[in-house]
């Protein structure tokens, strides 16, 4: 914390001092966020894909259930 005193006039030609307090604020670097890239979203969920037996039409679901499940692995870090 910095003190300064500052000699001024109060508009009647009496002199007041005014001391002006700066206080330094040390922030904490906000946490990363937590999150998953789409090409790591694409790789799982290809996995996923290969693993159901390569179906067509359900490239939807592989693509939610893939972010789920990577997801969830960062919440339990």
């Amino acid at each position: 914390m910095t003190i300064q005193l500052k000699r001024g006039t109060n508009g009647n030609g009496v002199a007041i001092d005014h001391q002006r307090q700066s206080v330094k604020k040390e922030v904490a670097p906000a946490p990363k966020a937590k999150t998953v890239s789409a090409n790591q979203i694409a790789i799982r969920a290809y996995e996923i894909w290969q693993k159901n037996g390569c179906r067509h039409g359900e490239d939807q679901q592989h693509w939610l259930q893939a972010e789920r499940e990577l997801l969830g692995q960062l919440n339990h870090k």
